[in-house]
């Protein structure tokens, strides 16, 4: 390929020597034909083509000169696409500042499509694992009742309770990951209605207030009276999510307060738990890394981004001495990509 460039850059350097001494020997023999004698004519051309041989040598010297590294640029990207470390392929690229800020663009684009692919890899494999968790102890309690090892009623009850539940539990965990894939591949529509926050926390305070097995952690909410224009079930899908994430980790209460903030909402959920280290804000919003204490599948943070981004706004960690706080922000008109 590189070749073939360095003998395009030559011909094109050797063409603008010939026509510049074409166009000097037409000039000189205007001017011998009225000035010169014809031997100063004949020296002058002689010299015109030795000068021209000079330039057209040099030139190839130079197609070769600016295109080498070009050429060491592709065998190193080829290098890494077969599998060779970056730091090690680009080495002695740094020479030349242009090609410098392309090799550390290559070098960028490779760290992470490498880290796409072992997310991704992480990602089937902790699905692998959350399938194979519910489907084991169904397949378990399936073969008690069928091979009749569960006779008593009371056991028997337990078998078709667990059944229930971890069938539930797969219909959840395809649900969350149909909804990531929707949201990941720009498939997922959102129903734009108008819709008030205090509404949406009363909603969502009633969700809340009798929640089973955790009758020692009290909810809390707070909103203002704000009309935003959104999916007013998706936002609700986002705040369920984060407050039964805090659940999960609260030592005492969970607490959701909504406000208009530079105009847009913002609506905080806080825990008094354990602190979030902060080189976890960011990890903790991927697909099965998030908060799984108590039966979580680690998918609600994942979602609950995702879907925040597709309202046009955000969710993030927020950095916090005491407890765990998230924060999410929306527009209160729709977003315009949507």
């Amino acid at each position: 390929m590189f070749a073939s460039l360095r003998s395009r850059v030559a011909l094109i350097a050797l063409t603008c020597v010939l026509l510049s001494m074409v166009a000097a020997v037409g000039c000189i023999s205007i001017v011998g034909d009225i000035t010169f004698k014809s031997s100063d004519f004949l020296t002058l051309s002689m010299v015109l083509i030795a000068a021209s041989s000079v330039l057209a040598f040099g030139s190839l010297l130079a197609a070769t000169h600016v295109t080498r590294p070009l050429g060491r640029l592709v065998d190193a990207t080829r290098e890494m696409n077969e599998g060779r470390h970056p730091n090690e392929a680009l080495v002695g690229l740094g020479d030349d500042r242009e090609l410098a800020e392309i090799a550390q663009s290559f070098r960028n684009l490779i760290v992470r499509l490498r880290e796409v692919d072992s997310s991704e890899r992480r990602f089937l494999m902790s699905i692998s694992h959350e399938l194979r968790t519910p489907l084991t102890a169904i397949n378990g309690h399936a073969q008690a009742l069928q091979d009749g090892l569960a006779d008593d009623v009371e056991i028997r009850n337990n078998s078709l309770a667990v059944i229930c539940r971890e069938a539930e539990r797969l219909d959840r965990l395809v649900e969350d990951i149909m909804d990531l894939a929707r949201l990941r591949s720009n498939r997922f529509t959102t129903a734009i209605e108008a819709a008030y926050l205090d509404e949406l926390g009363d909603h969502l305070m009633a969700i809340f207030r009798d929640h089973p097995g955790r009758g020692d952690i009290e909810v809390m909410g707070d909103f203002e009276h704000i009309l935003l224009h959104t999916d007013g079930h998706r936002v609700l899908q986002i705040l369920r999510n984060l407050v039964n994430n805090s659940l999960r980790y609260a030592a005492t209460h969970v607490k959701v307060t909504g406000e208009r903030v530079r105009g847009r909402i913002r609506v905080t959920v806080f825990n008094d738990g354990e602190v979030i280290p902060a080189d976890m804000h960011e990890r903790i919003f991927e697909p099965f890394v998030g908060t799984k204490r108590e039966g979580g599948m680690g998918l609600g943070l994942a979602i609950g981004r995702e879907l925040s981004w597709a309202l046009g706004g955000n969710l993030r960690c927020v950095p916090s001495d005491m407890g765990a706080v998230f924060e999410l922000t929306l527009p209160l008109e729709p977003h315009s990509d949507r």
